[in-house]
């Protein structure tokens, strides 16, 4: 009998042994964070009662997943400036770059970078922040912006050389230096524009005359930096322009007529919900998003990349993003616009390739309309 319990012990003590194995993970690092596979989820379907609003019969199919967790806490756990330093952690972006489907995850593409970055649990927190209390958080956007534009260019030729070595096969646990300035100028253009702060309108230009058509992409999709800079002209406030930027921004109106609307969106602040929209285990298992319904939200702008009658503002193409002529003339006007309001901070340079600055508005607004 001894012998038996025994033996039964062994058992228990190896399956306890092995059940951990299988199911323990190790603790996720904010840098180190490896992306979520579907295999990873928690996926129990009960045939559970409907019960209230359905928040606890959902709450019970769909649990808080440990790595929405471990991201809130590393993210509550940082600085404003450390946040901003880490948009790129892998912690935050593979959970909002795996949420997206049917676009081709790549840095190049408007329509997938502009679901990216509303849906970073960093950006968020950052104009959240920034809403609150704008003189303290745009300071930190300036200066992140204006050094991710810096290094960038090298930054990118360090990568294309990694690429090259690398056949195609390159692969991180980390961020590289290519990373970082790429989402921090893709999350600084956004931020920047979404908290008016209008005095970035020359450095957001820069990201956008950085790019050279022949040899490289720029940091920040082109169709996003021109509806950024779009967003802050429409609300530059009247008093402070003289007659001349006036003159300039009453024309580009005109011609950027055929851009769309932002699109507005609630979302939840999941740099500390328990639930957040980018978790595949709420599609399926809780179609109708009961789980999001007591986390608390927070609005955001999608910006579009298209022109009104579906035009895109600028394609990606492999390490290519050509601008549309329409997008062109817009850019050359916002130049125009830039280069009058702050002189002091523009010095002078030729415009974008293929573009000269225009005389007047009424031929650029005929094309724009009737292309």
């Amino acid at each position: 009998m001894c012998k038996l319990i025994a033996f039964c012990l062994i058992a228990v003590c190896i399956f306890v042994v092995l059940t951990q194995g299988c199911t323990s993970v190790h603790k996720r690092q904010v840098n180190k964070t490896p992306a979520p596979s579907f295999g990873e989820y928690d996926i129990k379907v009960l045939p559970l009662p409907e019960l209230d609003d359905g928040y606890t019969d959902a709450i019970r199919r769909v649990s808080v997943h440990r790595w929405q967790k471990e991201r809130s806490e590393n993210i509550k756990g940082e600085t404003i400036e450390q946040t901003i330093e880490n948009f790129a952690n892998f912690d935050d972006l593979h959970l909002a770059q795996t949420s997206i489907s049917g676009i081709p995850p790549v840095n190049t593409s408007p329509a997938f970078q502009r679901l990216v970055v509303t849906r970073l649990g960093r950006v968020r927190r950052v104009l959240a922040e920034g809403r609150v209390n704008p003189q303290w958080v745009v300071p930190h956007l300036r200066r992140a912006l204006e050094k991710a534009l810096s290094v960038w260019p090298e930054a990118f030729r360090g990568h294309m050389r990694a690429l090259e070595a690398a056949k195609g096969g390159l692969s991180s646990h980390e961020p590289n230096q290519f990373d970082k300035c790429t989402m921090q100028a893709l999350a600084g253009t956004y931020l920047l524009a979404e908290l008016g702060d209008h005095e970035s309108l020359p450095l957001i230009l820069k990201g956008y005359k950085i790019h050279d058509y022949r040899k490289m992409y720029a940091p920040v999709p082109p169709a996003l930096t021109l509806y950024a800079m779009h967003r802050l002209v429409l609300s530059f406030p009247e008093e402070q322009l003289n007659a001349e930027a006036r003159r300039i921004r009453d024309g580009y109106l005109q011609l950027a007529e055929c851009l769309p609307p932002p699109h507005e969106i609630n979302v939840t602040k999941s740099w500390y919900a328990n639930y957040d929209e980018s978790d595949p285990r709420i599609t399926i298992l809780d179609p109708e998003r009961k789980v999001l319904l007591r986390e608390p939200t927070m609005q955001m702008t999608v910006y579009p990349y298209r022109f009104t009658d579906g035009e895109k503002i600028s394609h990606s193409d492999g390490i290519i993003h050509p601008v549309s002529e329409r997008a062109k003339l817009l850019f050359a006007e916002l130049e125009r616009f830039v280069k009058v309001v702050y002189p002091h901070l523009l010095s002078e340079k030729k415009p974008p390739m293929g573009v000269k600055l225009l005389s007047g508005t009424y031929a650029a607004i005929a094309f724009c309309r009737f292309q």
